[in-house]
């Protein structure tokens, strides 16, 4: 009978453990599922700002020679986290970020029934350009960058199989965001883009 009575603990201890290490388990899916799900919403808030720079609000430089707070657009570049290099605007409160006139959007995903569910996820996108004046691109006051655009003799920048390559000075725009998700959690990303 104390046989038995130890063999029972040991099972019993055994059990214990493997429950443990299941609940572990779970919750490690779980967080790994945050993560994801986060990662893919700040891609698409990174899509929604490079749509606005290209083909929206911003897509003309007229338009990006002054800040457009509506369009979470600054055309001059924002104060940065020395530690973290993210505009310090972006990691304030809700309050100081709309006190701004920035834009925070809340993601809504469809469920299984096709009805739209409020996922607890936000979304807070900035656009700053690199320059410390706002007006016309001033190359003294601007970070700019050098590429190779190719040109037909129309420099109409379509391709031609004798086209030529000219240097460009392109200016530089970053684009931060946070993306704020259930219990707490925060992710932080960012891109620079040339114009």
């Amino acid at each position: 009978m104390i046989v038995t009575l130890v063999a029972l603990v040991v099972l019993l201890l055994g059990a214990v453990a493997l429950l443990r290490s299941s609940d572990a388990s779970s919750a490690l899916a779980g967080q790994l599922g945050f993560r994801r799900d986060m990662k893919n919403q700040a891609e698409r808030a990174m899509a929604m700002a490079i749509n606005s720079l290209k083909t929206g609000s911003l897509s003309s430089a007229s338009a990006r020679e002054s800040s457009l707070a509506t369009a979470n657009y600054s055309a001059v570049a924002l104060t940065s986290d020395a530690s973290t290099g993210l505009p310090t605007i972006l990691l304030g409160s809700d309050t100081s970020f709309t006190a701004a006139n920035y834009v925070i959007n809340i993601v809504d995903a469809t469920d299984e029934s096709g009805d739209n569910a409020d996922t607890g996820i936000k979304v807070r996108y900035l656009i700053d350009r690199q320059c410390t004046a706002t007006g016309k691109v001033d190359p003294a006051s601007c970070s700019r960058t050098n590429v190779q655009i190719q040109f037909n003799g129309q420099d109409s920048g379509s391709y031609k199989a004798d086209s030529s390559f000219r240097s460009s000075q392109l200016v530089i725009y970053r684009i931060s965001v946070r993306v704020d998700g259930p219990r707490g959690t925060q992710a932080f990303f960012q891109s620079a883009m040339a114009l």
